[in-house]
C-alpha cells in the first residue's frame, strides 16, 4: 500500500511538470504564475502525503490485531478449541480390538469342556486439561455389561444373533495437582503398581486416591474405595442397602534409573476389605446351608506384599523382569475345616470348599518377564495363588481353573506390531488347581442342600486367544 502510493505521487509529479509547460505554449511564464504553481503543487503533495500518514496508521492497526490473532491461535495449536476458557485442549485415546478366544476345559466327574467365542472390546476415553487451575478431568466409555467389574469384552451374538454390544462408562475423575502431590476423586484406572494377576487391570476404583511421587524418587499413594452397597438384613423381609462396603489401600516405593536405559521399581503395599463386605459376602454365599451361616463372621482379608521390577536393555532386546509375594495376615476362621478360598474366589455357581485351614492357604507370588525386540513383543509370568491368600472377586478373570484362587499356572504371549498403532497377538493360560478337588468336600450347590459333584470341577483350564488390536 505505501509503495503503491508513493509511486502515485512520483508519477503524478513526472506528469504534471512537463504538461505544465507545455501547456504555456512556449509563452514565457511570469514568476508570479511559477510561484501559484509551486505552492498548488506542494499542496497537493502535503494532502497526498497526509492521506499516505492515515493510511500508515490504519494499516499499523490492521497489523497488530492480525498478529495477536494469529499468535492466540499458534498456543492453540494441536488441541481441540473449546468455547469453556478453561478448558486448555483434549487429548483423545483409545482402542479396538477383535479377538477369537478358545476355552478347555478337562473335568474331574464330567465330559471335558471346549467354549470358542469371537468378542470385541473397545474403549474410547479423553482427558481435559485446567492448566490455569492444576485440574484434569478424564472420562471414558468402554463395551461391556453393566454389572461387570472384569474384563470390557463383549462376546458375538451371545444373547441373540447379531445382537448390538453394550457400552457403559468405563471410568470417570478428576485430578487435581499441587506440586509433587496429587489427588484423585471418582472412578479411576487401577492406579497401583502390581502385577498382572494381583488385581484385574479392568477394575475400576471408585473413591479417593492421594499421591505423591516425581519421576524418579520415593513414592506414595493410598485411597479409600466405596466397592459394593450391602443387603444389611434388619429383620424384615426385605433388606435395606443402608451400608457400603469399602476398600482401602496403600502403597510406597522407591524407583530411580542405574544407567541410561536401566530402570528399577520397589514396593511395599497394604490392602483390606473391610469386616462388613466381608461378613456379607459370607452370608450371601452360605445362606443355604444349615449350620454355616454366621459362623464366619472373623473372617477378613488384610494382605501386605512387596513387589519389585527392573528394566534394561540386553544387547537390541528391551527386557523387564518383576516378582510379587503376598500373604493375607487376617485368614482365619473359627470353622473347623472350612477355607475361606471357597468365599474369596466369589461369582463361582459350583463352589468347593478345600478341606484345609485358612491359614495354611494365605499366600501367593507371581514372577515374570516381557520385552520388545524390533516389532515384536513377548511376555511370560508363572503364579501361585492360594485359596485364602487374596479375594477372588478382584483377581483377573483370565485366571480361572473353577476358581480364581486356589490355582496356579503360566501366562505367555508373542505379539507383532504391525504399524505403530496395529499388531496382532497370540496369549496362552494354563491354569490348575493347587489343592486338588477332587479330593476335598464339596458345599451344597442347590438350594436343597443336596451336594452336586458333577458340576463345575476342573482338573485343569487352558485358553487360547488370538488378537488383533488398534490403538490410538
Amino acid at each position: 500500500m505505501k509503495k503503491v502510493l508513493s509511486a502515485v505521487v512520483a508519477l503524478g509529479c513526472c506528469l504534471y511538470l512537463p504538461t505544465a509547460v507545455l501547456a504555456g505554449g512556449g509563452k514565457k511564464v511570469s514568476d508570479n504564475d511559477m510561484s501559484r504553481e509551486l505552492a498548488d503543487l506542494r499542496a497537493q503533495l502535503a494532502k497526498q502525503q497526509a492521506e499516505i500518514d492515515m493510511l500508515k496508521r490504519q494499516d499499523q492497526k490492521v497489523d497488530t490485531t492480525l498478529s495477536s490473532r494469529l499468535e492466540a491461535l499458534e498456543k492453540k495449536k494441536g488441541y481441540v478449541m473449546a468455547g469453556n476458557a478453561f478448558i486448555d485442549g483434549v487429548t483423545l485415546n483409545g482402542f479396538i480390538r477383535q479377538r477369537y478366544q478358545i476355552n478347555d476345559y478337562d473335568g474331574y466327574s464330567r465330559e471335558d469342556q471346549n467354549a470358542n467365542r469371537f468378542r470385541t472390546t473397545a474403549r474410547l476415553g479423553g482427558v481435559w486439561q485446567n492448566k490455569a487451575e492444576d485440574w484434569i478431568i478424564g472420562a471414558g466409555l468402554a463395551t461391556s455389561t453393566a454389572v461387570q467389574n472384569r474384563g470390557a469384552e463383549d462376546t458375538w451374538g451371545q444373547q441373540v444373533p447379531f445382537e448390538h454390544n453394550d457400552l457403559n462408562l468405563d471410568y470417570a475423575y478428576a485430578k487435581h495437582t499441587f506440586g509433587d502431590y496429587a489427588v484423585f476423586l471418582g472412578q479411576t484406572p487401577v492406579p497401583y503398581t502390581w502385577s498382572w494377576v494381583f488385581m484385574d487391570n479392568d477394575l475400576r476404583p471408585t473413591g479417593a486416591t492421594a499421591a505423591y511421587g516425581k519421576e524418579t524418587g520415593i513414592f506414595a499413594m493410598a485411597g479409600a474405595y466405596g466397592a459394593e452397597m450391602l443387603n444389611v438384613d434388619t429383620g424384615s423381609n426385605t433388606p435395606e442397602n443402608d451400608d457400603t462396603g469399602m476398600v482401602y489401600i496403600a502403597q510406597a516405593g522407591y524407583k530411580d534409573k542405574f544407567s541410561e536405559k536401566g530402570k528399577f521399581t520397589l514396593a511395599v503395599g497394604y490392602h483390606m476389605v473391610d469386616q462388613a463386605y466381608m461378613n456379607e459376602i459370607q452370608r450371601d454365599f452360605f445362606k443355604n446351608i444349615p449350620g454355616l451361616n454366621g459362623q464366619l463372621d472373623n473372617y477378613s482379608v488384610e494382605v501386605g506384599d512387596l513387589y519389585g521390577d527392573v528394566s534394561f536393555p540386553l544387547g537390541p532386546v528391551s527386557l523387564k523382569l518383576y516378582g510379587q509375594v503376598w500373604q493375607n495376615f487376617a485368614a482365619d476362621t473359627t470353622v473347623q475345616g472350612i477355607s475361606q478360598g471357597s468365599i474369596l474366589r466369589n461369582n463361582v455357581v459350583n463352589s468347593s470348599l478345600l478341606n484345609e485351614k485358612a491359614d495354611d492357604n494365605d499366600m501367593g507370588w507371581s514372577a515374570g518377564f516381557s520385552g520388545n525386540f524390533d516389532k515384536v513383543h513377548f511376555a511370560y509370568s508363572y503364579s501361585y495363588i492360594e485359596a485364602d491368600s487374596l479375594y477372588g472377586g478382584y483377581v483377573d478373570s483370565a485366571i480361572w481353573c473353577n476358581t480364581y484362587t486356589n490355582v496356579e499356572g503360566s501366562k505367555a504371549n508373542i505379539g507383532y506390531d504391525i504399524t505403530k498403532n496395529w499388531a496382532i497377538d497370540f496369549t496362552f493360560y494354563y491354569f490348575e488347581p493347587i489343592v486338588n478337588l477332587q479330593n476335598t468336600g464339596v458345599i451344597p450347590s442347590n438350594v436343597n442342600g443336596q451336594p452336586n459333584v458333577s458340576e463345575g470341577l476342573w482338573q485343569d483350564a487352558t485358553t487360547y486367544q488370538f488378537d488383533v488390536s488398534y490403538k490410538f
